[in-house]
């Protein structure tokens, strides 16, 4: 008697995609091939969002070092290896801008806008 595989090794083991399949909207079928083109792709899907996650979570924490090395030697941006690595910072909006400029006028506003906090992110580029 042959053993059952489980999900997850059904998952880990490579396989060939199941050929497209045409689907009719009007006249709807469950086929086998349809049903195992369909189980493949959300296979694929549920891998493709693990892998994405754990990348995710690297990416963080390798931003967050990098981050912590600007603020703690108090640069903006730093070129290391031939890659540079600053943080940009974002334009700060307040989303009822307009109206408040309409209201109170624009050096208000200005004033209102320099104390918003401002997006920072990481910009990373290769330079030669």
């Amino acid at each position: 008697m042959a053993k059952k595989k489980s999900a997850a090794q059904h998952v880990d083991a490579p396989e060939a995609a199941p050929p497209r399949v045409k689907v009719d909207a009007e006249n709807p079928k469950l086929s086998k091939a349809m049903l195992e083109r369909l189980l493949w792709l959300n296979m694929q899907r549920r891998t493709l969002e693990s892998e994405t996650r754990k990348l995710r979570t690297e990416e963080d924490q390798l931003r967050d070092v990098a981050f912590a090395w600007l603020e703690e030697r108090g640069v903006k941006s730093v070129k290391k290896f031939g890659i540079r690595v600053g943080q940009k910072i974002g334009r700060a909006y307040v989303a009822w801008q307009k109206a408040f400029i309409a209201e109170c006028g624009s050096e208000a506003a200005d004033k209102l806008a320099a104390s918003a906090p401002k997006s920072v992110s990481l910009e990373i580029v290769r330079e030669a």
